[in-house]
């Protein structure tokens, strides 16, 4: 029932989000999927693989940690792309960012789906944007006043989140699991 609901809302704010493309009902649909697999993919290893690892040295460092190797992560976009190193270099810090912010979803909440859903509806425009605004905006150079706005925003959401954690309102799942490998498979909701 959630999880279907969830996923029936993530297409409907993914309409929204591009409903000034112009594109087909099934355009929408296929570059949703796609979105939603690049949130599954990394989420699941940077959040429920990294960030369980880095946890058994405690919160912080795998709060801190798992977000500067998702910043790191986007470097790639540098060497196999047509990104500019300029906006490489913004993307690679707003990317850690946000990382912190999906890392404290994921504490606060107990659940790696949150925070797929979350990534992978911040990127559905992006997936569905027109290549050549889009091929405009990666080869250009960084707007570094909004990347530090940007992830200074990320970094106090994710406190804020953080300081509430205890909240019922936050809790969604109970775990039991112990260890590295009880903090994965904890995070990818199989067991308790």
């Amino acid at each position: 029932g959630y999880f279907l609901g969830a996923i029936i809302g993530y297409f409907i704010v993914g309409f929204f989000q591009v409903r000034s493309y112009g594109l087909s009902i099934p355009s929408v649909l296929d570059g949703g999927v796609f979105a939603l697999f690049i949130g599954l993919d990394e989420e699941f290893f940077d959040r429920g693989f990294v960030f369980a690892l880095l946890e058994y040295w405690g919160v912080e460092i795998a709060l801190f940690g798992s977000a500067v190797i998702f910043g790191m992560e986007h470097f790639s976009n540098y060497l196999y792309g047509e990104d500019s190193f300029n906006y490489v270099l913004g993307h690679m810090v707003a990317a850690a960012g946000f990382g912190y912010l999906m890392a404290a979803v994921l504490v606060a909440t107990g659940s790696i789906w949150v925070p797929v859903l979350f990534h992978a509806s911040s990127d559905f425009p992006w997936v569905l944007m027109d290549p050549k605004e889009n091929t405009s905006i990666v080869t250009g150079n960084t707007d570094w006043k909004m990347i530090l706005i940007g992830t200074a925003s990320y970094i106090f959401l994710a406190r804020l989140i953080l300081s509430g954690r205890n909240w019922k309102l936050f809790k969604v799942m109970h775990f039991s699991a112990g260890g590295k490998l009880g903090s994965v498979l904890r995070y990818l909701g199989l067991v308790e």
